[in-house]
C-alpha cells in the first residue's frame, strides 16, 4: 500500500511538471494581457478622478 501512495504521488509530481510545462507560454501571455489590462484600468480611474475634481471645482 505504501508504494501504491508513493507511484500515486510521483506520477501527480509528473503530471503538474507537464502541465506547468505547457501552460507556461499561456501564463505569460496572461499576466501580459492582465498587466496592460490594470494599467489601462489605472489610466481611466486616473481620467474619472481628474474629471470629478474638475466637476466638483466648478
Amino acid at each position: 500500500m505504501e508504494r501504491f501512495w508513493r507511484v500515486l504521488e510521483a506520477q501527480k509530481h509528473v503530471g503538474h511538471y507537464v502541465q506547468s510545462r505547457l501552460t507556461y507560454r499561456n501564463k505569460l501571455q496572461l499576466l501580459e494581457d492582465l498587466q496592460h489590462r490594470k494599467s489601462l484600468t489605472l489610466a481611466l480611474w486616473e481620467i474619472c478622478r481628474l474629471l470629478k475634481c474638475r466637476l466638483l471645482n466648478f
